[in-house]
This record gives C-alpha cells, sequence and structure tokens, in this order.
C-alpha cells in the first residue's frame, strides 16, 4: 500500500530531524502541512523514503519579517543579471539558473558538508537598480540594500 499524505513543513521536530539546518518559520506552504499522517504511519510500521528532500520554493527573508505569512519567492532574483548565491562561507555552490528542484536539492545537499541553509544572494547596484527584488520595484528607495537571506 502507497499513502502520499503531504508534508511536514511545519513540523520543526521532523525538519531538524529530517533536513537540518531548515526552518518551519521559512515556508509559505499551509498551515496544515504538519506531518501528521506521516508520523501516524510511522507508528503503525510503515517504511518511508526521501524525508531528507523537498519540493523547495526558495524565498527571501527581508530583515524583521522571519514570522510573516508570506515571504517573497527569490529563485528567479538569483537567477538574474549581476547576482549569484553563496553559502555562509561565501562559496558561489550552484547554478541559480536551474530548476526550483535542483536549486532546493543543491541547497540542502551543500549544506551537509557547509553551512548554506539560510544562503546569502549577493548582488550589485546593477542589479537593485534594473531589477525587481521581492517584490520591491528597481531604483527605488525601497528596493533592499543589505540583510537579506535566501532560505528553502
Amino acid at each position: 500500500m502507497l499513502v502520499n499524505a503531504g508534508g511536514f513543513a511545519h513540523n520543526q521536530r521532523m525538519r531538524d530531524h529530517y533536513q537540518p539546518g531548515t526552518s518551519a518559520q521559512w515556508t509559505n506552504t499551509a498551515p496544515g502541512d504538519t506531518g501528521e499522517m506521516i508520523e501516524e504511519m510511522l507508528r503503525c510500521g510503515a517504511a518511508v523514503a526521501q524525508m531528507d528532500t523537498c519540493v523547495g520554493y526558495q524565498l527571501t527573508l527581508p530583515p524583521g519579517s522571519e514570522k510573516a505569512d508570506i515571504k517573497p519567492s527569490m529563485q528567479r532574483t538569483t537567477a538574474g543579471p549581476h547576482c549569484i548565491l553563496v553559502d555562509q562561507s561565501g562559496v558561489r555552490y550552484m547554478n541559480e539558473g536551474g530548476s526550483y528542484m535542483a536549486y532546493c536539492h543543491g541547497m540542502l545537499e551543500r549544506n551537509k558538508t557547509v553551512p548554506a541553509v539560510p544562503s546569502w544572494a549577493v548582488f550589485d547596484s546593477q542589479h537593485v537598480d534594473k531589477y525587481m527584488l521581492a517584490g520591491t520595484m528597481p531604483g527605488t528607495a525601497t528596493s533592499p540594500r543589505t540583510g537579506w537571506r535566501v532560505a528553502t
């Protein structure tokens, strides 16, 4: 029998066990995505697989907004000109223009050896002046300049 019951994006304990370094505060999923069905199936002796991966959605955490309900998408930003993604040691470690699944997988894999969740988007003034960043219009006073993180 196969039971497909969703994920556990809002369950910090399960994240800590299966996806170390990630945070339930970094999700835009529905509040009910808490993993109860998975936990119940495990209690019944079910086998699980691929618990260390997820359908990722790279988002940004503007300073002071970690508890916001909706967090702006970030992959389009880091795939754009004048921007790269780096891990917490400052090393670029992936092709930012890949699929969102490859992006998520790359970030979680890198995090197993070097802290990469969250990662940092590094962009120059050309990017901020020409492209939207997390819903802000380019070249405006509200365009963010520093302190933003990218998480999955």
